[in-house]
Parts: structure tokens; sequence; C-alpha cells
């Protein structure tokens, strides 16, 4: 992970793990990693297991050096792992992941990396707001326009608000494991530019149960706080609890959208990071200690 076909920010923060697994009782042994050419094998952060190899056996990161939102628990003990917390892609084209074991076993994916650059006359905004209908589809907004405007003779007789905007767009949601998304990773698709799995939020799926541990990908308000400085901050309103998956889909990174209790302790121990400054809704219990 990413998977192939991702496309990243030119700058935007992604982990990469890789997971070979084998279909006997023994891991995989001499997994090798590589980066547009460069083998960053090294740079595995996972603990040494099986003949010393990092990874091997499932072991996780468990270093006390590491940051607690870099560790990672354990993974099938039939599998070697690899994880690299926070690659960047500095400039726009291709990044290319080649994985390959000592049996020969071998995996490649490419991942266009994608600048963006301001139209010419263009205006440097101040604030972005996005109103975000959780679950609100094109159907939604057709019934909305004929419940309170009527229809005669096959026409509407009347225009909903946002008829009249000067632009529309069609946003294509689908998590990486269903065509039929659920909240999580639709919101995730917005906010980071990345597939997930139905349930998660901010990351890939891995092969480990710890629900906080995935290979993260760069929310736009991280990447903003971390190029911007701490005049950049996000601020999250909601009518539902801020722990749903909507609104935690804006700053939590998780594979478990009902971990409620620890999706309010990201919120508040990343905040540094997250850059979330207001949080403004329901689930306060989820909260206290």
């Amino acid at each position: 992970m990413p998977p192939d076909g991702a496309i990243l920010a030119v700058g935007q923060r992604i982990d990469i793990r890789v997971e070979a697994t084998s279909r006997s009782d023994t891991p995989p042994r001499g997994l090798t990693v590589r980066v547009n050419g460069l083998d960053v094998t090294a740079r595995n952060i996972l603990d040494a297991g099986v003949g010393g190899e990092r990874g091997a056996g499932g072991t996780g990161a468990t270093a006390q050096a590491l940051l607690p939102r870099h560790r990672a628990g354990e993974a099938p003990k039939h599998s070697t792992n690899f994880l690299l917390r926070d690659y960047i892609a500095e400039t726009a084209g291709e990044l290319v992941i080649e994985a390959r074991t000592a049996d020969g076993a071998q995996a490649t994916a490419r991942l266009p990396v994608e600048a963006w650059t301001a139209g010419d006359g263009a205006r440097r905004a101040r604030n972005i707001i996005l109103f975000l209908g959780d679950g609100m589809g094109v159907a939604h907004r057709t019934a909305a326009r004929i419940v309170s405007r009527g229809v005669s003779n096959g026409r509407a007789n009347g225009r909903l608000a946002m008829d009249g905007m000067d632009v529309t767009g069609m946003v294509m949601t689908a998590a990486l494991n269903s065509v039929i998304t659920d909240s999580s990773p639709g919101m995730s698709a917005y906010t980071t530019g990345h597939k997930s799995n139905n349930n998660q939020s901010g990351v890939y799926p891995d092969n480990t149960a710890d629900a906080f541990d995935n290979p993260r990908v760069e929310y736009i308000g991280e990447l903003l706080r971390r190029t911007r400085g701490a005049g950049f901050n996000v601020g999250i309103v909601t009518t539902s609890d801020v722990t749903d998956s909507t609104p935690a889909a804006n700053a939590v990174h998780t594979q478990d959208r009902n971990a409620a209790a620890g999706i309010a302790a990201q919120f508040f121990d990343e905040r540094e990071t997250n850059a979330v400054s207001v949080l403004l809704g329901g689930g306060a219990r989820h909260f206290m200690p």
C-alpha cells in the first residue's frame, strides 16, 4: 500500500507498507523494497524478527524512539512486512514501488504524482467552507426539488439554490473494497484524494488488528498545517457526534469507524498536526476519562 494507480499530490505524506504472506507457517525471507529504484529496505521501522530480519514473522513496530502514531501492532506469524512512515514525493511524475522476496515473488505499484497550479489571475482564498450532506446524492437533490417546488407537465416548478451555482461536478467516492461506499472512505476520498476500505478513514488496509496503526494518507488539513504553519486551522461543525464517520474523516486515521473513544483521543492528541482548532457537535461522552 498504497495500491497501484493511487494518485498522490506533490508534497503529500503517505505511509508505505508491503506485506508478503506465505502459504505455509514459515514467513517469506529476504523482503526488499525499492522506491524509484532506490533501495529503502533499511528504512523499515518494524522490529527485527525471524533471523534478525525486520518484519519477518509479523513483528510490530514497538521501539520507544518511535512517535506513538508511528508504532504498529503485530501481523500474522506467516508474514514478512515492511513499513515506512511519512514518505513524501517531492516532484510531479511517477512513484514506482517495487517489492521482492528471496523466493522470487514480486509486486510493483505505480503511483502518479500530480502538482496543482492556480490559474492565471486566481485570487488567494482566505477561508474555504465545505458543506457536506452526509449520504446525499443526486437522487436526494431531485427529491428535494420535487417536494419543495413541485413538478408540472414534466418540468420542475422551481429550482433549488444549489441548482444555480456556477459550477457543478461529480465525485466518484467508491471504496477500495466496494463500489458502494460508506461515510468513512467516502469523506476520506474528499479530504485525502485516496481510497480506503469501508469503515476506514485516512488509511489503507493492513494485516494487523490494531484500529489505529494502519498506513496513513495525509489529510489536506494536515498537509496545510505542516507546510503553512500554525496560522492554518481546521474547524469541524456537525449535527452528529464529532466521532462519527464523516466528521472524523477530516482528521482521524483509523480502520474502525466505530472506535469512538480512540477517535476522540486522536482528535485531541494530534491537534498540533491535524490543525483542528474548532470541533462542534455531539458525543461529549466519548471524550470523558
